[in-house]
């Protein structure tokens, strides 16, 4: 296998795994973080949890006319929280990804 030295060429790959990889976004309140996972959601490759204030992350996703429905949010009482939980989700086995 030849290495994947863009993200141009990591779509393409990760597709042709054909599966669906479970990801925990900590704060992820930001437009860049939203626009990413919502792009990789909508291509079908992610199930998505964001982790964060639930506030930033809708109030974002309407910035960006993303549909928030799209990810699974879990309100957390501060950044803090939100990646001790994201950890114990991969540690757990209930995410894939980080």
């Amino acid at each position: 296998m030849e290495p994947i030295r863009s993200l141009d060429e990591l779509i393409p790959h990760v597709k042709r795994l054909n599966r669906v990889f479970r990801v925990a976004v900590a704060v992820g309140e930001d437009s860049n973080t939203v626009g990413a996972v919502a792009a990789a959601a909508q291509e079908g490759f992610v199930q998505a949890v964001m982790l964060g204030n639930r506030q930033r992350i809708v109030d974002t996703c309407r910035q960006e006319a993303v549909d928030p429905t799209l990810f699974v949010i879990l309100d957390q009482e501060s950044q803090g929280a939100a990646v001790a939980e994201a950890v114990r989700m991969v540690r757990e086995g209930e995410a894939d990804i980080l």
